[in-house]
């Protein structure tokens, strides 16, 4: 996770890191979890999870405000 910059993945041990933020309309990240083949990331605007490494996003409820 890069603040302010998006997602980075990688899925070779770090060599490269690539951005990561296709559907994303923030990419003011605030923190992210995994739980199963999911991943949670949530930005300033909401929360949003993949289960494609990153390669897409999908908006979960409605928008956050992160204070």
């Amino acid at each position: 996770m890069l603040r302010g910059g998006g997602v980075l993945a990688s899925d070779d041990q770090g060599s490269p890191w690539s951005l990561q933020n296709e559907g994303l309309k923030s990419c003011d990240t605030k923190s992210f979890t995994q739980l199963g083949d999911y991943v949670f990331v949530s930005t300033d605007e909401n929360v949003f999870r993949t289960n494609d490494s990153g390669v897409t996003w999908e908006p979960l409820g409605t928008t956050y405000i992160y204070r």
